[in-house]
């Protein structure tokens, strides 16, 4: 009888502990439902890429504004040393600095 009641007794934990472990499983499983069922509210991400995109409009703009930037600066620089050397030039023509024609290759 003292065997049946012991072994007994073990199974009642078990039972316990897997009773304990259904519990857990529903709850996880009723917040799922609940979460499945209800509607969705606006997301941050467009929001977020939104300003990612103009972030890189920006950049683009900055760096196609680059070469006229820097050829500027350079002009600058030039124009600087040739005056403080004292060295007079004649303005080029609007022309003079155009492609030369291709025609003889």
């Amino acid at each position: 009888m003292k065997r049946i009641e012991t072994r007994q007794d073990v199974f009642e934990q078990v039972l316990r502990r897997f009773m304990g472990a259904l519990e857990i499983h529903n709850e996880k499983l009723d917040a799922i439902l609940e979460a499945a069922t209800r509607e969705p509210g606006p997301s941050p991400v467009a929001a977020m890429l939104g300003d990612i995109l103009t972030s890189m409009k920006d950049q683009t703009r900055l760096l196609e504004e680059l070469p006229g930037a820097l050829a500027e600066t350079i002009r600058d620089e030039l124009a600087k040393e040739i005056e403080a050397e004292g060295v007079e030039m004649e303005p080029a023509e609007p022309w003079a600095f155009d492609q030369a024609d291709d025609s003889d290759e």
